[in-house]
């Protein structure tokens, strides 16, 4: 017979929740364990918003795009290669490669951060910030590659 967890019980076996509402409006919702693994659940607010730009030196997230759409900017070199990601589809991302997500307005994605995981592995990255979040919902179109 099944029997439900408790947070508390949770806790026990390296499970907890982390929610927060960011400064650009985006709700999350994370299910994090000890091995710094995690799910994270991102709804974004009325209007379209990017995201914080960075990168991870031994992580890999995968995000799917569960409602409306997504463009994923990722760094090389001194080039911005721009996609985007519509419903059911999703994308990688790879250690030590700066990257960014612009979530069109009420979109939902869900994330999974796995892999080798290092505490902090969540590095800022404000030069690729500077490139990305001028660019207008508009002007994304334009970048986006097919």
């Amino acid at each position: 017979m099944k029997k439900t967890i408790t947070q508390d019980e949770a806790k026990n076996f390296g499970i907890t929740t982390n929610h927060e509402l960011m400064d650009n409006g985006e709700k999350r919702f994370r299910l994090l364990a000890s091995d710094g693994t995690s799910y994270i659940r991102i709804e974004a607010p009325d209007i379209g918003c990017w995201q914080n730009s960075h990168y991870h030196t031994s992580l890999q997230e995968m995000c799917i795009v569960q409602s409306g759409w997504v463009v994923f900017a990722e760094e090389s070199g001194d080039e911005i290669r721009f996609r985007k990601f519509n419903k059911c589809e999703y994308f990688l991302t790879q250690p030590n490669v700066p990257h960014n997500v612009y979530m069109s307005a009420n979109a939902i994605t869900l994330t999974v951060k796995f892999g080798h995981i290092e505490e902090s592995d969540w590095i800022a990255y404000h030069k690729l910030d500077e490139k990305t979040k001028p660019i207008s919902e508009s002007d994304l179109e334009d970048l986006v590659a097919c």
